[in-house]
């Protein structure tokens, strides 16, 4: 007996109504077809053996007794459970810890291979790709959005003249109104990258269920330093923007900001 995947179902079996008398033959072996694996949309590009809807799945008993004839294992799978943390770190952990596992019950020999280890350095390689690609449209992100505050923050100014005059009139230092105009820049900023983290969280949060009903367990994790940083960096930004309006707003003379109309 064997639980075939979507595609073997489809293309080699044509899909029939009924799973009563299907059979397929493998290594000169017949199989009755007892079940078909719900559709499972590959996440890495390229079609192979590994997709799970061109595979035929049997029990270890029978496959060994039938077509192995031996008890040998040549692969073990090793699965991380969800949790918060570094994935890469993660994943070098479990590997040292399986690996010196293995070498410990082979009495010190070092007769098996880690697959992790040979993709190790292209792993890197592309989340190293990943972060800078992030980090640029981030970077980017961040230039436009200062661009907006100082165009905003410059028409405030234009708009309250007569408020900075009025101000200035009644004893404010020029210090103190560049402190008021960064104050109001910051929070501008700060405001806009609490609703960006929100609707950050949001949407991985989103994607998660999404991916959670296609393939299965899939969790969305939060990284509290990445929230930080987040806040921090576009807070910084607006403080950066909100520079040149309020120098302008300081620098204005009292007598010329309570004639403006």
């Amino acid at each position: 007996m064997c639980v075939v995947g979507d595609e073997v179902w489809q293309e080699l079996l044509g899909a029939p109504e009924s799973l009563h008398g299907v059979s397929l033959r493998v290594s000169g072996v017949r199989w009755e077809v007892v079940g078909v694996l719900k559709r499972k949309p590959p996440l890495n590009a390229g079609p192979g053996i590994w997709m799970w809807d061109r595979r035929i799945l049997v029990s270890s008993t029978t496959f060994e007794g039938a077509i192995r004839h031996s008890r040998k294992v040549d692969v073990l799978y090793v699965r991380l459970l969800p949790s918060s943390g570094s994935i890469i770190a993660r994943v070098k952990e479990t590997t040292a810890l399986v690996k010196q596992s293995l070498i410990r019950r082979h009495h010190g020999v070092e007769n098996v291979r880690v697959a992790d280890e040979k993709g190790e350095k292209q792993q890197q390689l592309i989340f190293l790709v990943v972060n800078v690609r992030m980090l640029c449209t981030a970077a980017l992100s961040l230039f436009v959005g200062g661009i907006n505050i100082m165009n905003i923050m410059l028409v405030t100014v234009a708009e309250r003249t007569r408020e900075i005059g009025i101000r200035r009139a009644l004893g404010a230092t020029p210090g103190s109104i560049l402190r008021q105009f960064l104050l109001e820049s910051a929070i501008i900023a700060g405001v806009g990258g609490l609703c960006g983290v929100l609707g950050g969280m949001a949407l991985v949060f989103l994607l998660a269920k999404l991916l959670a009903a296609l393939l299965g367990s899939w969790t969305a994790h939060y990284q509290p330093w990445a929230i930080a940083v987040g806040l921090a960096s576009s807070t910084i930004t607006g403080i950066v923007s909100g520079l040149y309006p309020a120098w302008r707003a300081a620098r204005l003379a009292p007598v010329d900001a309570l004639r403006y109309e």
